[in-house]
């Protein structure tokens, strides 16, 4: 009889053994998969918000050069109509730049790319304990990202001046590289 119940102790002890073993594989894997996607999105982030600070400051000097008549080999293809004058009215510029391919190669880049950090950013709404506070960080990250890239991309412009705009694009990108600065303790780079 003692020896049926050191056998049945002995597969039941191997058997919570294994089930801890499990959950701990188990935990160990999330842990590592969210570490994965909290690098990948975070990294993404500061890829496209690169390509959304580089539109910016090419309105920005679309928006400059037709206001102050600034010739400009990168901005004159906006900036002056077919006889080589400038617009009377910079929003004219404007317009010619978001109607151009350039323009649209870009927002579909940006479009493209913020479409991934979206998935990604559902992935990472419920993070394993120990990430909590980095989830914080990366969404306050995430939502200077937001702004920029509506700036960029999303009409986030209009109805702006000149001053307004280069105000929020400054304010934007100092809120960024700040908040860049905190999360990149969290990641693995």
């Amino acid at each position: 009889m003692e020896e049926k119940i050191k056998k049945y102790l002995s597969i039941l002890l191997v058997v919570v053994l294994l089930i801890g073993g499990i959950f701990f594989i188990d935990k160990s894997v999330k842990e590592i998969n969210y570490r994965n996607d909290f690098d990948d999105i975070v990294y993404s982030i500061q890829e496209c918000a690169v390509d959304c600070e580089s539109t910016l400051i090419k309105m920005n000097n679309i928006w400059q050069n037709s206001f102050f008549k600034i010739s400009d080999e990168e901005t004159d293809d906006y900036t002056k109509n077919e006889k080589g004058l400038f617009y009377d009215n910079f929003n004219d510029a404007l317009a010619k730049y978001y109607d151009s391919d350039e323009y649209k190669e870009i927002v579909d880049k940006i479009t493209e790319k913020n479409n991934y950090i979206y998935e990604l950013i559902k992935r990472l709404q419920d993070p394993p304990k120990k990430y909590n506070r980095a989830y914080e960080e990366l969404v306050t990250f995430y939502g200077y990202y937001v702004k920029f890239m509506n700036m960029a991309i999303g009409g986030g412009t209009y109805g702006m001046n000149y001053n307004e705009f280069s105000d929020e694009f400054e304010q934007i990108s100092r809120d960024i590289v700040t908040e860049f600065l905190k999360i990149r303790m969290f990641t693995s780079y």
